[in-house]
């Protein structure tokens, strides 16, 4: 009975986000939005969806492994009857939750090994989709900031590194910075200076951060490193500048 909800627990989820979210389509061979080979190591489950001629049903299965470029390893789920009728060159589609986003994409299937155990190599997909799983969509911005890493009390405290957020939410922001310097799972303060008015002097917020996730960006002038931060503890007052610098981002871009 336990075995049952876990495999299906992740497609209740899934199904969920697709009703509430809207896809974003990115290149796999796009470096720095997508790096599908390291992403798809962190992965625990994922959703496979075989065209096959009993339906449209799906099944959940357990990623193994990759070679990159060539094909996505994972287990070959079975059903309560044994395995599923698959076949080579057969359409699938794939779902996993990677960090902050609900990862899709449809391919075909590379081949099928049955010793030791059986399991499946999918082609290394062309096109991602990207589905931002968060209650408020982020906003983008372009607001000064500094990052100060959080230090136990006998170690030296760091100099501040120095960058930029590119995006912002009530829950967290985008903060780019030419170092490498942060860590997922790094702990610190972010200090933004702001305007609520721009006919006023800016406000520095300094709200308590945690790194959650850091992608190389070689695209960008100058390239750097943008690392995915999430607030905690935000102040009524940190909430409600954050909230009004949104609301005149978002007014800029209708105009």
């Amino acid at each position: 009975m336990m075995h049952e909800i876990e495999d299906h627990s992740p497609i209740e989820e899934i199904e969920r986000v697709e009703k509430l979210y809207t896809a974003r389509k990115f290149s796999a061979a796009d470096q720095g939005v997508l790096s599908l080979g390291g992403l798809y190591t962190k992965v625990r489950r994922i959703v496979l969806q075989p065209d096959v001629e009993s339906g449209q049903q799906q099944y959940a299965s357990v990623p193994i492994g990759s070679i990159d470029g060539v094909s996505l390893i994972v287990a070959w789920p079975s059903d309560s009857e044994g395995l599923l009728p698959l076949k080579v060159h057969q359409q699938v589609n794939v779902k996993f939750f990677h960090e902050l986003n609900l990862m899709m994409f449809t391919t075909q299937i590379h081949s099928l090994v049955f010793q030791p155990r059986p399991h499946i190599h999918l082609e290394w997909p062309r096109e991602v989709s990207s589905v931002e799983v968060r209650d408020v969509r982020r906003v983008r911005v372009d607001l000064p900031a500094s990052f100060t890493l959080e230090v136990s009390d006998q170690d030296a405290a760091p100099l501040p590194i120095i960058g930029k957020i590119l995006d912002l939410t009530p829950q967290g922001a985008g903060f780019f910075s030419e170092q490498d310097k942060l860590a997922i799972g790094n702990k610190g303060r972010i200090l933004m200076a702001i305007w609520p008015n721009p006919n006023e002097q800016p406000v520095q917020i300094r709200p308590q951060v945690k790194v959650m996730a850091r992608n190389e960006i070689k695209r960008m002038n100058p390239p750097g490193w943008v690392y995915g931060l999430e607030f905690s503890e935000l102040s009524s007052h940190e909430r409600t500048i954050i909230w009004a610098v949104m609301g005149q981002a978002i007014e800029k871009k209708k105009v």
